[in-house]
């Protein structure tokens, strides 16, 4: 009896079941994001056709038609069980969130099911594998990327992050998304993505467009460096 074969056979009818699990439970997952009404303050289909700040005004909740390419999947189920304000101010606005938060939770399996439906909701259109999540930045490139974020962009004006891994608090502003947890939150290739291309994943934001006429163009070994920085922020 060749049991290695056995092994191998078992082991691909198991991923078999794995991913029909998956599958079934994004079904699910599709199926409590509209029952929840969730689709009222989140759009699943991109990209978006924000057409003037009348329009951005109106939206109650960031865009996920690109969930999938943007978040790592066990935080996307961390944060539906326990959510909490990314940034200081409510959304479309700079008024200053006030009290607790109040978007609701979701009980661990529906958690589970929202998190593979939005894991199904990705940029086609977006490049995978320039990025890697894992890699540990050389010195140098680090104090390179340390500095554009820092200094030459001041991007913690908006945005809180740790300067170092055991820093015992955050720095930065609340008018943007805390990069706190980055690395456990964001995927490179997306960070990297939008820094080319904001309006695509947010039109009408705050956020400076670095490809266009009013900030400086900076070169693409740039901005791959500057989404490596983010995305290993702690």
């Amino acid at each position: 009896m060749n049991y290695r074969r056995m092994f191998m056979i078992g082991l691909s009818i198991m991923a078999l079941l794995s991913i029909n699990w998956t599958v079934a439970e994004a079904q699910d997952g599709k199926g409590i994001f509209k029952s929840k009404g969730c689709g009222d303050c989140h759009a699943v289909e991109g990209p978006s056709k924000l057409k003037n700040i009348e329009d951005r005004v109106k939206q109650k909740g960031p865009d996920l038609w690109f969930a999938g390419s943007k978040f790592k999947p066990r935080y996307l189920k961390t944060w539906l069980e326990k959510p909490s304000d990314l940034t200081g101010v409510k959304y479309s606005e700079l008024l200053p969130v006030k009290g607790k938060n109040s978007h609701p939770a979701l009980s661990g399996k529906e958690a589970s099911d929202v998190s593979n439906y939005l894991m199904t909701l990705k940029d086609k259109d977006m490049a995978t594998g320039i990025i890697d999540d894992k890699k540990k930045m050389k010195r140098s490139a680090l104090f390179k990327a340390g500095t554009l974020f820092q200094k030459t962009q001041v991007c913690f004006g908006c945005h809180l992050f740790k300067p170092k891994k055991r820093a015992k608090r955050a720095i930065g502003g609340f008018s943007g998304p805390s990069l706190v947890g980055a690395k456990k939150r964001l995927t490179g290739d997306w960070v990297y993505s939008y820094l080319k291309d904001q309006k695509r994943y947010v039109p009408l934001g705050r956020m400076p467009i670095y490809q266009g006429p009013t900030f400086q163009a900076y070169p693409d070994k740039d901005l791959k460096a500057l989404a490596q920085y983010i995305v290993n922020l702690y």
